[in-house]
């Protein structure tokens, strides 16, 4: 309301046109998947990589997309040498401007659908995650089979 306030001010609107701020169509990202460790090794930060994740989904600008070989990269940086990941299982809710909810989910990427008439789309949509929403598991695998 603040911000709506300060632009629809006769010192900043523009006389000719009415401003109206919206807020972005949220895409909330569910992210679950398994990290492998050698024997031996000790657990990689699970919390920290849950919070690199976030980042990286929170900062995603509008473009409608969210790439898990983005994610994987980023836990890569933070797993220990001889550590790999799985497949990362992205699920994604899509709340409508209208208080529906469409599901999105796919190991690769995550797409926002293409519907301007519901006020969905690439540009209006945005992808948002909270530690909280991201599930990983660490399993301890035989040397030779990392």
């Amino acid at each position: 309301a603040d911000i709506q306030d300060t632009v629809s001010s006769r010192d900043v609107r523009h006389y000719g046109a009415d401003c109206l701020v919206r807020a972005p169509v949220p895409c909330f990202v569910q992210l679950t998947f398994t990290i492998y460790k050698q024997q031996g090794q000790d657990d990689p930060d699970t919390t920290a990589i849950a919070e690199a994740l976030c980042a990286v989904i929170n900062t995603t600008g509008f473009t409608g997309t969210l790439y898990a070989s983005s994610l994987h990269d980023t836990i890569h940086n933070l797993l220990p040498a001889g550590s790999t990941v799985g497949a990362i299982d992205m699920f994604g809710r899509l709340r409508y401007p209208d208080g529906s909810v469409q599901y999105v989910r796919n190991p690769d990427v995550l797409s926002i659908p293409d519907e301007p008439d519901l006020g969905v789309s690439r540009r209006t949509a945005q992808f948002f995650s909270e530690p909280g929403d991201i599930a990983i598991s660490v399993a301890t695998v035989a040397a030779a089979e990392v």
